[in-house]
């Protein structure tokens, strides 16, 4: 149940996030966990952008209670541009 609720999330984060990518079609992803181990933040921008770089889009997936079941998918302060700093994604307001 498990690896069907991570596979789940991963397929929607691909279809869920902007694609932005360089000349070459790659992206760089960063994630980062709850404390259930569940995937709580995905960031996309272009290989070689610091997480430093206001160029990251970045989304916030929130769960049912202790469950795997996605309640829902939010950008950063609402917006799926990628001018988001990654380091401070768990200060931006998402919806």
């Amino acid at each position: 149940m498990k690896r069907i609720a991570i596979f789940s999330i991963i397929a929607l984060v691909l279809f869920t996030i902007t694609p932005y990518v360089n000349a070459q079609g790659e992206w760089t992803t960063e994630i980062s966990y709850d404390t259930s181990n569940r995937i709580q933040y995905v960031g996309r921008a272009v290989p070689g952008t610091a997480t430093t770089a206001s160029l990251w889009q970045i989304l916030r997936i929130t769960y049912e209670g202790a469950t795997t079941r996605i309640l829902t998918v939010t950008y950063a302060n609402g917006n799926s541009t990628h001018k988001w700093i990654w380091d401070n994604r768990a200060t931006y307001t998402y919806s």
